[in-house]
């Protein structure tokens, strides 16, 4: 990548002097691994946003880790947890993995699970929109979630990810049936038949479509479902910017 940050030793030391513990493969030096697979990530400036954004809402020991692995494909995790409770309502996780494929490089958004005091203050979004800086600066092509826990159905859907797999699309369509009235399900059923009628084994089911039914929020807090976010299609990533940095 052109012109892309390079991450100095210096830059590392840093990402240490803030609590993170560095786990690299052995054949490359963090700085060096990074720069090879990774170029252009902020990696400081990334975990310090990040630090500084989750750290308050830790109830207990905090542990931040970054993993290096350069066996194929290349991946780096970036982990803060705080789960001395070992309680959903308690516990602080945030988990990416950044993973280098030949032809590209995606994102995982592995876990993400704020404690209950946390919740319902727009944290998941500054957290994301701290995350697309440094894929914008990376290149990344897509994202990948799995959308479940309490709320992250109804967030992934309200995000504009898109759900890939038709079965669970179809176990969220039947538990609306039974939660909604009438009216409200034929809504919600039309948005189902629009896109599976033309793509009937589609992996790109627009879940917005339902995030955006207030009806719908508690079915899609309760539901599961993987979902992925194409940032090389230019109006799903304008449209995900301006979510997350409105």
């Amino acid at each position: 990548m052109e012109n892309a940050h390079q991450v100095s030793t210096d830059e590392i030391d840093k990402v240490r002097s803030i609590g993170f513990k560095i786990e690299h493969t052995e054949s490359k030096y963090p700085a060096e691994f990074i720069n090879e697979h990774f170029a252009g990530l902020e990696i400081f400036a990334f975990l310090n946003e990040i630090t500084d954004l989750l750290k308050p809402t830790a109830e207990g020991s905090l542990m931040q880790t970054v993993d290096m692995s350069d066996t194929p494909p290349p991946m780096l995790l970036v982990g803060l947890y705080a789960t001395d409770h070992n309680d959903d309502d308690r516990d602080l996780i945030f988990e990416r993995s950044f993973i280098r494929y030949p032809d590209q490089l995606i994102v995982e958004h592995d876990y993400f699970n704020l404690p209950l005091s946390a919740r319902m203050q727009r944290l998941s979004i500054k957290v994301t929109a701290c995350c697309l800086k440094q894929y914008i600066n990376l290149g990344v092509n897509k994202i990948k979630v799995h959308a479940t826990l309490k709320d992250g159905g109804f967030i992934w859907a309200k995000f504009g990810f898109k759900a890939i797999e038709k079965a669970e699309v179809t176990t969220i369509l039947n538990s609306a049936k039974k939660d909604l009235s009438d009216h409200q399900f034929n809504v919600v059923e039309r948005f189902y038949k629009a896109y599976y009628d033309n793509e009937p084994n589609g992996t790109n089911f627009p879940m917005e479509d339902w995030g955006r039914l207030a009806y719908m929020e508690n079915t899609l807090k309760g539901s599961d479902w993987h979902g992925e976010l194409d940032l090389m299609n230019q109006k799903d990533f304008t449209n995900f910017k301006n979510y997350v940095t409105r």
